[in-house]
């Protein structure tokens, strides 16, 4: 589970280093779900997503307006470990730790973001920079634009179709500057009015829509890679395109709002 923090640490301090990019105005209408998946080394060669979802990011897209939704508790998890130290002396431990997904709404021209909270049974909401708004991966970096120093090569001669969220795909292989190893990517030629949110982590240098790819989250001090190298899956699992109602938008005006909130004043 660390080398997994790590890698989403990583991700959100990458994505600070920016350069100027064309960021789009309309973002397209419609639902996109994506999961972040987790396999540990013992499961890299299955790679069943059914049981290794770590994240969800449920995200609700108007044109220049933003719903992520998120649950109260995305992630329980419970340990229990015995150790045994004499014939008959037992020492057990029990872990079990939780996760947060807030929900949030962004306001994409202004690029800020809107947090919603309870504190004290109360509502509130938090207002934050969208720049600097940790929650977040994609439209983040959507908004930050390209990331320096990334270069990335696509290899697509021996792609397979697959299927993935209803459409139809292409899996093939990617290799980047921050990637030492060839991993699997997934995409699609349909075009979609959706904006890709996936595309901005390959510097939004494929020419099409990105639905799935595959990152290492290794330990360099192993000498045997394959065999504890560790994959990040991030995975678009629903996509539709349709109108929205617009008061899944709408920004309650009798709810507090404090500026840049921190999340340990939100949930202790």
């Amino acid at each position: 589970m660390k080398k997994l923090s790590y890698f989403v640490l990583l991700l959100l301090i990458t994505i600070n280093c920016k350069a100027q990019s064309r960021v789009p105005k309309d973002l397209g209408q419609g639902k996109i779900t994506i999961g972040l998946f987790w396999f540990p080394p013992a499961d890299t060669e299955k790679m069943d997503t059914s049981n290794h979802r770590f994240l969800q990011y449920n995200y609700y897209i108007n044109h220049d307006t933003i719903l992520k939704k998120g649950n109260s508790d995305v992630l329980r998890e419970s340990l229990d470990k015995k150790q045994i130290f004499h014939k008959n002396d037992t020492l057990k431990s029990h872990l079990a730790f939780s996760m947060i997904s807030p929900s949030y709404i962004i306001d994409w021209k202004k690029k800020l973001v809107y947090t919603f909270y309870k504190k004290s049974g109360k509502d509130y909401i938090s207002l934050d920079s969208l720049n600097k708004y940790t929650d977040d991966i994609f439209y983040r970096t959507i908004s930050l634009g390209v990331l320096n120093n990334v270069k990335v090569v696509f290899d697509t001669v021996n792609q397979t179709k697959v299927q993935i969220a209803g459409l139809e795909c292409y899996k093939a292989r990617y290799k980047s500057t921050m990637n030492k190893y060839w991993h699997q990517f997934i995409y699609t030629k349909k075009q979609l009015l959706l904006y890709p949110p996936l595309n901005c982590l390959f510097n939004n240098s494929f020419p099409y829509f990105i639905v799935s790819f595959d990152y290492e989250s290794n330990n360099d001090s192993y000498a045997d890679h394959q065999q504890h190298t560790a994959i990040v899956r991030l995975e678009i699992t629903y996509i539709s395109e349709e109108k929205l109602l617009p008061d899944l938008f709408f920004i309650p005006n009798n709810i507090p709002i404090k500026k840049n909130v921190s999340k340990f004043e939100m949930y202790h």
